[in-house]
């Protein structure tokens, strides 16, 4: 009877993988349709196999490659975020279904609605889930301070249910965490074991044998901090890169590796490394995240404050305060006294970390957008000629 159920279940769960795979066929072909393409045109413009297309056109593959992915994106001139959209709830649906016969939310999903402080990130967690599927071995979250790259990244191990180490890089220079330690420390107190050798390399086999051996995550945290301005490691922290290529990239290693960066990372060697861009969160979000503090949302102030602040999630949880608590939940009113005066607490240190790294990584940028700050209607005096307004800087 057990294997009964065992066949009927897989039967079941093959049924509902097809119709999922051929309803995300239909949504792919009615996208590349609106943007007046034909199968034959996608394969010119991306220079994918005929074959391939023709298979996800007719939901014979419902995880494509995330290089794919891109391809597509770039031909139909759309934001990766559309295209994933459509394959990864077939990925979340597929797992789901293979373990449950009767359909119910999933756990990302319901831990998203019960959590009042998360909200807005169901493409994200879908992402990391189609990324994940396809046998990406580490993923850096990039995207600007405070959007919420960690928070993400501690949500999704905690819905995993997946036992984590974290390191913690460090914000500041003079506080890098050094790796050589760390390793040291998860052998003592994860792994109930000494380091066994004297030198960096030999406690990283170490570290390396344990992973092989327990599935667990790993979430590197502010990578960006030991980045230069190309995104390559500092000579200073090559230790780090040792990390990443004779423990992370190693055959067998059982692990979820998730790395969190205000910058992409840039380094030939570590092309193992995907990258996500995390958006921040649209209006939609704040209003939910704002609605379940009381707030009143429904007035012309919640559309300008999202837009001034750029859906930055540390914003939305740094106003949620004093909107609630001085204003009694009018935000429209806490907006009219306080739209010219948008750093503050917490945002204002954020954006001052930013200028610090800057300053560390650029001087020449640094200098320019403190003269930019100082003397805004004045002449700038000197601009160095091979000066560049790099990533860095943009980032700001």
């Amino acid at each position: 009877m057990q294997r009964l159920n065992k066949a009927a279940h897989r039967g079941l769960s093959a049924v509902s993988r097809a119709k999922k795979n051929k309803e995300v066929g239909e949504a792919f072909k009615k996208l590349f349709k609106k943007k007046d393409f034909s199968q034959y045109k996608l394969e010119q413009a991306t220079g994918l196999d005929k074959s391939l297309i023709s298979k996800i056109a007719n939901g014979y593959t419902a995880s494509p490659k995330p290089a794919t992915l891109q391809k597509i994106a770039n031909a139909l001139e759309v934001e990766l975020g559309e295209l994933t959209r459509i394959f990864a709830q077939s990925t979340v649906q597929s797992q789901h279904s293979a373990i449950n016969l009767q359909p119910q939310e999933s756990v990302s999903k319901a831990s998203i609605s019960n959590n009042s402080d998360f909200v807005g990130r169901e493409e994200a967690i879908a992402h990391l889930n189609m990324l994940i599927d396809c046998n990406a071995k580490a993923i850096v979250i990039y995207g600007k301070g405070g959007i919420g790259k960690t928070k993400l990244a501690n949500h999704y191990f905690e819905t995993q249910k997946l036992e984590y180490l974290q390191l913690q890089v460090g914000m500041q220079a003079q506080y890098i965490t050094s790796v050589k330690s760390w390793v040291n420390d998860q052998l003592r107190h994860q792994f109930k074991e000494e380091p066994q050798q004297q030198d960096f390399i030999g406690t990283l086999e170490q570290l390396k044998r344990n992973l092989q051996n327990k599935p667990v995550g790993i979430l590197i945290d502010n990578l960006e901090n030991l980045l230069d301005e190309n995104g390559k490691f500092k000579k200073k922290h090559i230790d780090y890169l040792e990390l990443f290529i004779r423990v992370l990239n190693a055959p067998n290693i059982k692990s979820i590796i998730l790395i969190t960066s205000r910058e992409r990372l840039n380094e030939a060697k570590l092309s193992f490394v995907e990258g996500y861009q995390l958006p921040e969160l649209n209006e939609i979000a704040w209003r939910k995240f704002f609605s379940r503090f009381d707030i009143n949302v429904n007035c012309p102030a919640m559309t300008a404050i999202h837009k001034s602040y750029g859906g930055n999630a540390l914003c939305m949880r740094v106003l949620r305060e004093p909107i609630q608590t001085k204003y009694n939940g009018d935000l429209e009113a806490y907006w009219q006294d306080n739209k010219e005066f948008l750093l503050k607490g917490n945002i204002k240190d954020l954006v001052a970390s930013q200028f610090d790294r800057i300053q560390d990584n650029n001087i020449d940028a640094y200098n320019l957008l403190c003269r930019l700050g100082i003397y805004t209607y004045q002449k700038i005096p000197y601009i160095p000629r091979n000066f560049t307004w790099n990533q860095t800087c943009s980032n700001s």
